[in-house]
């Protein structure tokens, strides 16, 4: 009962007293390993999950359990090994098909994680998740069609369509992404938008929708890029932040969900390259295991007048910081970008309380290159963290936090999620599907910090 209301503290305190009281009870420790592993605790959770099994030789499910645990330690073979004693324990096993899966599919073995998803339907027709597991699967494969009819099996099955990113949610935004790739843009959007009917919250349709139509509004003929966009940038006495916008990238980073939209900034040019500085998770998948995107475009701020669009550029990732690491930051690589964008000056010495900033970055909730006026509200000296108050949303992450002589004075890292007391990157089940966060007040790390580890990185300011 208390793991089921997600008091999960009070439920491993329950767990411990049963565990004392007869400490050879499997399933106790099962249940221990459970809400554990919900608390982010994996080696507690294996080795409860390996006490279970000890106990019980035979328990398929303990074996599951632990499965699920080292895969989101990173160690697929393992966890492929645990599924596959789960299944030869109990060859009926759907959820152990379908677990199998999502590690060979993370494995890129396309056609083994097919069969397992497969295998799963055969056992269970029920499960929405799994068809739109296998959807992906296929999608990643190119079987466009194939994708289509195991999303809209997802759309017919008998599960619950609510919020929060249900599994209808998923299957029209994967059937959107589907039918993006296709060229039917309008058929896209439409499941974009009955994507964010069921859930308005779930980013990932949020950003599809606006990038699909970014491309039906180019038309099936998209004009050659422009070469030059310095024409379209307004003057100073328009526009008093242009040269700090003009720093601020729009990060696209594509993924198995589609578009992952954040912040970035220059932090470094030589020549015709710059690099950038991000948070991790703008550039990560945010399901699987958290892969870094292999497809990542820059767009860098002008005002396009009608029937122009953003210059794009390609950008790789040259650093990234571990999933389960402490700090949260990427570093882009971009090439044959304008001359006239240039590396924001940073600013590393002690920054006070009521320190009036602004937050550059583009909130799920507004438009891009935004400038949220605030102030910095606390300074976490232990963390190197500052708390900011202002408007702040999904699409923020990786942004500059600037003072009012336009230095860079931290880099915006998570947000208030009215759901969730704290959204922090670095904590984020990986697992589970972002929704968009708003709120009120941010952290940010403060810059002796990122500039720390950019130093680390080789890059000398």
């Amino acid at each position: 009962m208390l793991y089921e209301q997600k008091k999960l503290d009070e439920a491993i305190t329950a767990y411990q007293k049963a565990i004392q009281l007869d400490p050879n009870y499997a399933i106790t420790y099962y249940d221990l390993g459970w809400a554990l592993k919900e608390q982010g605790k994996l080696d507690e959770a294996i080795a409860a999950y390996q006490k279970a099994i000890q106990l019980n030789p035979n328990y398929a499910d303990a074996y599951n359990g632990l499965g699920q645990a080292l895969k989101d330690q990173g160690k697929l073979n393992e966890a492929i090994a645990a599924y596959q004693k789960a299944i030869q324990l109990n060859p009926n096993y759907a959820d152990a098909y379908n677990s199998l899966g999502i590690v060979l599919k993370n494995q890129k073995k396309l056609d083994e994680a097919i069969a397992a998803y497969q295998k799963s339907i055969q056992l269970d027709l029920k499960k929405a998740y799994v068809y739109n597991n296998l959807g992906d699967a296929l999608k990643d494969q190119g079987k466009l069609n194939e994708a289509i009819a195991a999303y809209q099996k997802a759309l017919s099955s008998t599960d619950t369509p609510g919020p929060p990113a249900s599994d209808y949610t998923l299957a029209h935004n994967g059937l959107g992404l589907v039918f993006q790739q296709q060229g039917k843009l309008t058929q896209a959007i439409e499941e974009f938008k009955q994507a964010i009917a069921i859930d308005p919250n779930y980013l990932y349709a949020r950003n599809n929708l606006k990038e699909a139509r970014r491309l039906l509004s180019r038309g099936p003929n998209p004009p050659p890029p422009e070469v030059d966009d310095s024409e379209w940038l307004p003057s100073r006495e328009q526009e008093p932040l242009v040269d700090v916008l003009r720093s601020v990238a729009r990060i696209v980073a594509l993924t198995s969900t589609g578009s992952n939209i954040g912040a970035g900034w220059v932090v470094k040019r030589e020549g015709n390259k710059a690099w950038i500085v991000t948070n991790g998770h703008v550039v990560r998948d945010a399901q699987g295991l958290g892969r870094p995107s292999e497809q990542i475009y820059l767009e860098f701020y002008s005002e396009p007048p009608p029937g122009k669009f953003s210059l794009r550029y390609k950008a790789r990732i040259v650093q990234i910081t571990p999933t389960k690491d402490q700090m949260d930051l990427a570093l882009l690589e971009v090439s044959d970008i304008p001359y006239d964008i240039r590396r924001l000056q940073m600013y590393s010495g002690r920054v006070g309380r009521s320190t009036l900033v602004r937050v550059i970055g583009h909130p799920s909730n507004g438009g891009d290159w935004s400038s949220a006026p605030g102030e910095i509200s606390n300074v976490l000296s232990q963390e190197k963290r500052l708390q900011i108050a202002a408007t702040l949303a999904e699409g923020n992450s990786g942004g500059p936090v600037i003072d009012q002589e336009n230095r860079v004075v931290g880099l915006m890292v998570e947000i208030l999620n009215p759901n969730q007391q704290r959204q922090d990157a670095t904590k984020t089940n990986l697992a589970e599907p972002r929704t968009a966060a708003t709120g009120g007040f941010g952290f940010a790390y403060s810059m002796d910090l990122v500039i720390e580890q950019l130093h680390n990185w080789g890059i000398k300011l």
